[in-house]
């Protein structure tokens, strides 16, 4: 294998090993994503209107 290749191998296994996210945490992402989602679709359909 390349270098390149055991490099990722070597921070998939580093990363395997950390402490997962606390619930807290999880749910924040979770709703920051949805938050974003639909900031951006809101922000399209707007654009949509005022070009059409």
């Amino acid at each position: 294998m390349s270098n390149f290749w055991m490099n990722i191998a070597a921070a998939h296994t580093a990363a395997a090993k950390t402490k997962s996210a606390h619930r807290a945490h999880r749910a924040l992402s979770i709703l920051g994503g949805i938050g974003l989602a639909l900031l951006i679709g809101a922000g399209l359909f707007i654009l949509a209107a005022l070009t059409s």
